[in-house]
């Protein structure tokens, strides 16, 4: 193993982002293969929509076992996964029977394809697993910046695979999964060195807190994958130059502007998004409920309604599920395998709900709307009161109230010095540099470590050499001594 650390690290110090590319071959392998509005596979059955979805139903169902299945044996797989070769073997499986499954589906019998779909979702469950244990590495808004610019190149890798050739096609198509397994393998020397510190204790967390947010995950897209699956549109096939393409290009282009604008207003104010991912959501399930109940009506707006809404609620989600692994002590593998299984269970029970409502009903359409508006308002109901905000943020951002010094009192009284002006009194008598004095005043209200790196722009270790050198300087041992000190020098001024 230490040869094959040796081997990357050129290629993590040179190109320190192409890691994290491994979301958008992920995500766009998702898109191009499991989305219904999809013209590149042609299955053995006689209707295109009818084949897609035996392909996405025998592919999720496998997907979802493998997934929940691994966080039984989190220690021993996420260790597998992070410093051995099963995630790229995975992959290199999803990418073969995605290979296969493209070049000959017309020519293999149904066993096969089924067979072969089942071989795409167990390998890409690794390759998620995978992709989850980098990205819980990331911290504060570096999620939102990270995850937003995957989504962009999911979305260009997506038009790119559909507008080349078929054979061209087949072939990009097959190697996102392999690509996905390779890129996510690239770890830094930095990568997933958290102090325990740092992490938030399971039992400190709010009352069923992640259980509550799998449900509400689950209910969703259960929501979804009946309003998408019966949709009039989700049959069409899609070409880069053919008009249904435009559909999807706006739903993609819509959800990359309403995550540009937010990027946009952050580089111009200090905001914490972690405080966002529950108005997202709530947000999207208000747009999917107005587009179920108006579907009929305006048919390609709805499907690009709720396709943004379905985009903007996974994207909150995956920064959800980051930022639950990196700063809690639940093991990112249990995070990411119960978040995406939770995702797989309820998209594809509401596939096969969908598949069986337009098999055995011949007017779908007014059944759409009611079922995916009672649906969707189930899922609002449980944001507002089985997860409802204070819990979501209490959750998300308790790092950051920890030991939290409050000030309004004591600038109040004008009787005690800021706890700003006490760092600066405990730096200088210690002979802190001014970096070093930054680090003091952070550490001091409480902020983890992977905090301070992100809010000073520096590396996780960087900081924690920071961390170290200060507590060296000033002969403490704890956070709770650096609090102490910089009480006291408030109290002796």
């Amino acid at each position: 193993m230490e040869g094959q650390e040796d081997s990357i690290s050129p290629i993590t110090r040179q190109w320190p982002w192409l890691r994290y590319a491994s979301l958008s071959f992920y995500s766009a392998w998702i898109l191009l293969t499991m989305g219904v509005n999809t013209g590149i596979a042609t299955p053995p059955l006689g209707a295109e929509w009818l084949s897609k979805n035996l392909l996405y139903l025998s592919s999720g169902i496998p997907l979802i076992i493998t997934l929940i299945g691994c966080t039984a044996f989190h220690e021993s797989v996420r260790n597998r996964i992070e410093r051995g070769v099963l995630t790229p073997l995975m992959g290199g499986v999803a990418s073969v029977c995605t290979l296969v499954l493209l070049a000959c589906s017309e020519y293999l019998p149904l066993a096969w394809y089924v067979v072969l779909a089942v071989g795409t979702g167990v390998g890409t469950a690794f390759v998620c697993l995978g992709v989850g244990t980098l990205y819980s590495t990331l911290a504060g808004n570096k999620i939102f910046y990270t995850v937003f610019f995957a989504a962009a190149l999911a979305n260009l890798l997506y038009f790119m695979c559909v507008a080349v050739s078929r054979p061209l096609g087949v072939v990009l198509v097959s190697l996102l999964p392999l690509a996905a397994a390779t890129t996510s393998s690239l770890r830094g020397d930095d990568a997933g060195q958290i102090d325990d510190d740092d992490l938030i204790p399971v039992n400190a967390l709010p009352k069923r807190f992640f259980a509550r947010c799998i449900s509400v995950v689950s209910l969703f897209s259960l929501a979804i994958g009946v309003v998408v699956g019966v949709s009039p549109s989700s049959g069409a096939i899609v070409h880069l130059a053919d008009v249904e393409c435009d559909g999807v290009f706006a739903s993609f282009a819509l959800t990359l502007v309403l995550m540009g604008c937010m990027c946009l207003v952050a580089s111009k104010r200090e905001i914490d998004f972690s405080a966002y991912y529950y108005p997202i959501m709530v947000v999207a399930c208000l747009a999917a409920l107005v587009a179920s109940l108006f579907g009929s009506m305006w048919p390609e707006a709805s499907l690009i309604v709720v396709t943004t809404s379905y985009n903007m609620f996974t994207l909150a989600l995956w920064c959800i599920f980051t930022n639950v692994a990196h700063g809690t002590a639940y093991n990112p593998v249990y995070v990411f395998g119960w978040g995406r299984g939770g995702s797989a269970f309820g998209s594809t029970l509401g596939r096969a709900a969908a598949v069986l409502i337009s098999l055995y009903i011949p007017t779908a359409q007014p059944i759409q709307e009611i079922i995916g508006a009672v649906l969707v308002i189930g899922a609002i109901v449980a944001l507002l009161f089985v997860l409802n905000e204070s819990t979501l943020n209490e959750a998300l951002r308790k790092t950051e109230q920890v030991n939290e010094p409050d000030d309004s009192s004591c600038q109040r009284s004008n009787k005690l010095p800021s706890w700003k002006d006490a760092c600066v009194g405990v730096g200088r008598h210690f002979g802190l540099t001014n970096r070093e004095t930054e680090v003091l005043e952070l550490l001091s209200r409480g902020r983890t470590t992977s905090y301070i790196a992100d809010s000073l722009g520096i590396a996780y270790n960087t900081a924690k050499g920071h961390v170290r050198n200060l507590y060296a300087k000033c002969d403490v041992h704890s956070r709770e001594e650096v609090i102490d000190l910089v009480e006291r020098e408030r109290q002796s001024n």
